[in-house]
């Protein structure tokens, strides 16, 4: 979940929980989240960046370790919405 500077994403196969708050500049995101893993805070402060894709896409990395190291990819439902992205209006 998106909204207003503030994401929320979980795993539910993991049971990871990722919270955190981004900024938007132009294409850029930049934020930082925190970890949950079983309901305990594992990891805070990791680094959040991204790239608003022309489209529907938004690339995003996390720069800590472990299951705090990764990318994922936030896909807009063309059917739905097929305005290019825009973080200001989700």
């Amino acid at each position: 979940m998106v909204a207003g500077g503030q994401l929320m994403m979980l795993s539910d196969t993991e049971n990871l929980t990722y919270v955190g708050t981004f900024t938007v500049s132009g294409n850029n995101i930049n934020g930082t989240v925190t970890v949950y893993e079983a309901d305990v805070m594992t990891r805070q402060n990791v680094p959040l960046t991204g790239l608003v894709a022309k489209g529907p896409k938004i690339a995003v990395t996390l720069g800590g370790i472990g299951v705090a190291k990764g990318t994922f990819t936030l896909d807009y439902t063309p059917l739905v919405d097929n305005e290019p992205v825009d973080m200001a209006n989700p």
